[in-house]
């Protein structure tokens, strides 16, 4: 009986966030809604499940709302991050690639998803159709691996170089000095 009372106030949660994460919603409610999902579980897993949501603007506002939770409670991710990694993969809207991009970097990683967000990241960084800012996560989060695994730092280089000239000139020189900071990396 429990589990079916969870299933039933999991939906309700849901449904009244779904009322809530309409489009025309600002930055400043998805926050507010981001603080209340860090302090209640519930409300954390319900956003979680609204990433998956058929309705592109449930999915974008739920991720806005879910990456500033994760960075204020990143435990509430755990049970979450093979979903999202899936989800990166076949998410057709750029916002929300971002978005679990800065949710999947807050967290600290089981070691058996680090390979594969690696690969995720390099895949973004290198791909013509990714949009700016979710290369500029992928670059922040890779930066942070290449601190743990160096043996990372030449390839990133080399990606990093292989996209320097593809966007804006800020671009190039973020691109640049983040290959000057590679290179004092032992």
């Amino acid at each position: 009986m429990g589990l079916l009372v969870n299933c039933t106030m999991s939906k309700q949660i849901e449904e009244a966030l779904k009322k809530l994460l309409v489009k025309g919603m600002g930055a400043r409610d998805a926050q507010a809604i981001g603080r209340q999902a860090a302090e209640d579980a519930p409300t954390y897993h319900a956003l979680a499940a609204l990433t998956k949501d058929s309705n592109e603007t449930t999915r974008m506002k739920s991720s806005w709302a879910l990456a500033k939770a994760t960075e204020l409670n990143p435990a509430l991710a755990t049970k979450h991050i093979d979903q999202w990694i899936q989800q990166i993969d076949t998410e057709p809207t750029q916002g929300v690639i971002r978005e679990l991009f800065k949710t999947l970097a807050a967290c600290t990683l089981p070691e058996k998803h680090e390979g594969r967000f690696i690969d995720l990241c390099f895949n973004m960084l290198r791909s013509a159709t990714t949009d700016l800012a979710v290369k500029h996560h992928a670059k922040i989060a890779l930066m942070q691996y290449v601190k743990t695994y160096p043996e990372l730092k030449t390839e990133l280089t080399q990606a990093l170089l292989a996209v320097a000239d593809a966007h804006t000139p800020a671009w190039k020189v973020q691109v640049l000095k983040t290959i000057a900071k590679l290179e004092k990396i032992k």
